[in-house]
């Protein structure tokens, strides 16, 4: 996988896959670099690294044809720095999970989630349990109290343990549904169990819950008092907010925004640190209007999130694409204003070096080995236990995940039935992410791909050579269009050679 050079009208830029980093280079020396890869004259070791004597050689050559003293030290800085070395794909996703890997991330996990109840009180028009989606019948069936407690006592157990490393740390139980405000009684019942928990090594628990907003004005108090973070769902103001309706079909909206502003006047630095509004991105709304509104009305930047674009119904195909593509969040850069938005974001996340991550999705590491795609381990950053008892690693992937049980309070988890479940998975798309310019930076959840139990698993982030070089071109060009956006790709965050 050898670097890229990207073009815009007024720069060039440097890839090196090897680095993850873009580098901005200076006019000159861009139009130089650029010249001198597309005549091939790299000729990398064994360990896709150029040798030696090609480096002696490349320098040589340049120096008798006069080139700048200057392009001649940014050629050495360059190759000395492995940016112009190619990334060896081949044994790179070598990784795969065993049991221990399991047992591990049990005890190190950030997160337990429970959906209390799949009843709610809204009935939004593009819900991930709607009608548009194949999912397990939705029967308002409730957690019972006694599952919950088990699998808090299981982790809690699982914490304690010498396989857990963790120290200070938090481990957070999260609220879900449903609407998890419809069993509130259920959620005092278990933030007083589990507060009476210990925990080692200075480890605590703490809260977490996301809510469509209607009831937060009854429990606020309760709330505040045990410092729980809230996820609010908001799309933007009434017009953005259209899609998320009460099943008589009325606007949620008026309730919603009189309740945060309640929150906000009755406890402002509470709701300052611990309220978050979440957007969903759809055919009446779009990331700069709904980002204007909730910083004008709350003083917050919410967290823009997408539709869920797998396990929709065949027969709801065309009507879904109609609330998907009107904002067209799926199409190309051309006079896309959301769509280029959300991919300027992706590009300064994953390729720029002074940014935070999404908050459980986009973790680094250092490590030299992957699995394939960027699906957590199991595990990894949460369990998470459906109304009826279910073990899944994650509420984002659908129901058919299952990972384990809880029966009468007990926990059983099928670690072998699990490793298999997975390496059968990353066994059978490795080929294809070996040949993908995204291979490092990754955020695809296979368990997010509908082929993948087809003969021949197709990702819809896959990126040759010539797709990536284009979609980073459309990126950067876009960036450099807004003073703001380009002022932090070239001071900040970008290299600078």
């Amino acid at each position: 996988m050898k670097p890229v050079i990207i073009r815009t009208i007024s720069h060039y830029y440097l890839y090196s896959p090897i680095k993850e980093e873009f580098l901005f280079l200076e006019k000159e020396f861009g139009r130089f670099l650029s010249q001198l890869l597309k005549q091939g004259i790299f000729n990398l070791n064994v360990k896709h690294k150029v040798s030696e004597n090609n480096k002696n050689t490349i320098l040589e050559n340049i120096t008798e044809n006069k080139v700048n003293s200057l392009f001649i030290d940014k050629m050495k800085l360059l190759i000395d720095n492995n940016y112009l070395s190619s990334l060896d794909s081949s044994s790179l996703l070598n990784n795969r999970i065993i049991e221990e890997d399991i047992t591990s991330n049990i005890a190190n996990t950030g997160q337990i989630t429970l959906e209390l109840t799949e009843n709610c009180n809204l009935q939004c028009v593009y819900c991930g349990y709607g009608e548009f989606y194949t999912h397990k019948d939705r029967a308002n069936r409730k957690l019972k109290y006694e599952n919950a407690v088990g699998i808090i006592d299981y982790v809690v157990k699982q914490w304690n343990s010498t396989k857990s490393k963790l120290s200070n740390s938090k481990l957070y139980i999260g609220f879900y549904g449903g609407e998890p405000l419809l069993r509130f009684d259920m959620i005092k019942k278990l933030v007083e169990y589990s507060g009476n928990k210990q925990l080692n090594r200075g480890n605590h628990i703490a809260y977490i819950m996301t809510t469509n907003g209607l009831l937060l004005d009854r429990y606020i108090d309760f709330f505040v008092e045990h410092d729980v973070k809230i996820t609010v769902s908001l799309d933007g103001n009434e017009e953005h907010n259209r899609l998320r309706i009460f099943k008589n079909g009325k606007s949620s909206f008026k309730k919603v925004f009189e309740n945060l502003q309640i929150i906000k006047k009755k406890y402002p630095e509470y709701f300052n640190k611990k309220i978050k509004i979440n957007a969903v991105l759809h055919s009446e709304n779009k990331v700069s209007d709904v980002t204007n509104f909730i910083k004008k009305s709350f003083d917050k930047i919410p967290v823009i999130s997408a539709l869920k674009k797998t396990d929709v119904k065949e027969l709801f195909q065309e009507q879904f694409d109609k609330i998907l593509s009107k904002n067209r969040i799926h199409a190309g850069w051309k006079n896309q204003s959301v769509t280029n938005d959300i991919k300027a974001v992706d590009f300064i996340t994953s390729y720029t070096k002074n940014y935070e991550n999404y908050e459980d999705v986009f973790k680094s590491t250092n490590s030299e080995n992957y699995v394939p795609t960027a699906t957590c381990t199991p595990f990894q950053l949460k369990l998470f236990v459906t109304a009826d008892g279910k073990i899944q690693t994650c509420e984002r992937i659908g129901s058919k995940n299952i990972l384990g049980h809880i029966v009468s309070g007990n926990v059983l988890i099928d670690k072998k039935m699990t490793v298999e479940k997975y390496n059968n998975l990353f066994d059978r798309i490795e080929p294809l992410c070996q040949k993908c310019y995204r291979i490092k930076n990754c955020k695809q959840c296979i368990f997010k791909i509908d082929e993948r139990n087809s003969l021949k698993i197709k990702c819809p982030q896959f990126m040759n050579r010539i797709e990536f070089e284009m979609e980073m071109t459309n990126a950067i060009k876009y960036m450099e269009k807004s003073t703001q956006l380009n002022s932090y790709i070239i001071n900040n965050s970008v290299g600078k050679l």
